[in-house]
Formats: C-alpha cells, sequence, structure tokens
C-alpha cells in the first residue's frame, strides 16, 4: 500500500473526498509510478469545469525510438 493511502488509512472500497465529490478507492499504486490520483477524465473535467481540456498528459513508452509517433497519434486523437 502507498504511504499516503496508508497515512489516510485508505484501502481498496474506502471512500474519499477529493474537489467537493465522493470518490471510491478502486485500486493503490505503487510509490514511484508518478501518479497520485487517476479517475475518470470526463468526471475531473465536469468538477473542474474544464470540459473537453486538458493540462498534461503523462507517458510512459516501451521504446523511446517512438516516443514522437504516440505523441502524433494523440494530437490526431485530440486535436487543440
Amino acid at each position: 500500500m502507498h504511504l499516503d493511502a496508508r497515512e489516510k488509512n485508505l484501502g481498496v472500497g474506502s471512500t474519499i473526498n477529493l474537489m467537493n465529490h465522493m470518490w471510491r478507492v478502486s485500486g493503490i499504486f505503487e510509490s514511484g509510478k508518478l501518479a497520485r490520483i487517476c479517475a475518470r477524465l470526463d468526471a475531473v473535467q465536469t468538477l473542474t469545469g474544464n470540459s473537453r481540456k486538458l493540462s498534461q498528459i503523462y507517458l510512459k513508452v516501451d521504446d523511446p525510438t517512438g516516443a514522437q509517433s504516440v505523441v502524433n497519434d494523440l494530437r490526431d486523437k485530440m486535436p487543440g
């Protein structure tokens, strides 16, 4: 269990209030995965009033030489 989850006494099935919304914990990441919270994109966009907008995308690719291809594919799928 991740240290923050342990500190907050959270486990799978627990609930936590974030952004004035109750969320159910469905999994816990190992530390060092650059993930703090993962949630459905549409839900977060609605709660923050940023429909159809992203501020950051973190990617991990198996082969660094293919990274630009992945970026290009994402740009094609998410214009603007």
